[in-house]
């Protein structure tokens, strides 16, 4: 399962969720982590690497975005523990968007790639559902 944000310009960041990191715990902790990854093309830059998100973090985002979409202004973001993706989205009152991302791999030293992507409030709709999907399919656990 996956989500992916697109730009204007065929540019996009996409977060493949692979499964439970501790598919056996069920404790607020371990067991909401969760192995993914990442890809992400821009004019110039190809980007892979592995990482963990957090099911609380993509919900967090999940709930920002839709939030955002129904105010259709406002703000969202996705930040991983491990500082490997910091996403952030603000929608200006004619429904544009603008990502401001940093993606670093190994976490903590090593390489960072920070960029920006363009795109529209229509946009949200089916990264929305996308995320949504993931959600259903890898809940909060120990809440």
């Amino acid at each position: 399962m996956d989500f992916r944000i697109k730009g204007l310009e065929g540019q996009f960041i996409n977060i493949q969720v692979i499964g439970y990191s501790y598919p056996h715990r069920n404790d607020f902790w371990d067991g909401n982590w969760l192995i993914c990854e990442v890809r992400a093309e821009i004019p110039g830059f190809n980007v892979k690497f592995p990482t963990d998100l957090r099911t609380d973090e993509i919900t967090s985002f999940y709930d920002q975005l839709v939030q955002m979409y129904s105010k259709m202004s406002g703000s969202s973001s996705l930040i991983g523990l491990e500082s490997n993706v910091d996403i952030q989205v603000r929608m200006d009152k004619l429904g544009k968007l603008e990502w401001q991302v940093k993606l670093t791999f190994p976490s903590g030293y090593g390489a960072s790639l920070e960029f920006q992507i363009h795109s529209e409030q229509s946009y949200l709709i089916k990264l929305i559902d996308e995320i949504k999907d993931i959600i259903k399919n890898f809940p909060i656990k120990g809440k």
